[in-house]
């Protein structure tokens, strides 16, 4: 179990494979921004709407500055 903020990357984890193999590292970082952009969800998301469920107050600060700094928002 992990902890971290929104603000974090996700962690990488080892997978467990055969009983024989060596488990198999797995970057959720990298599989979550594969699964965003070949999802298409930068589409269908709402980012002008408040998130659910809220974030605290510096933590929507920064959200609110991703947002307008990325590609998406310029769309």
């Amino acid at each position: 179990m992990w902890a971290w903020t929104v603000r974090d990357p996700l962690p990488t984890i080892l997978v467990p494979l055969l009983p024989n193999d060596p488990p198999a590292p797995l970057d959720l970082q990298a599989a979550f921004e594969a699964a965003y952009a070949w999802g298409r969800y930068a589409h269908g998301v709402d980012y002008g709407a408040p998130p659910a469920p809220p974030l605290a107050a510096a933590d929507r600060a920064w959200a609110a500055e991703c947002i307008r700094a990325s590609a998406v928002w310029k769309k």
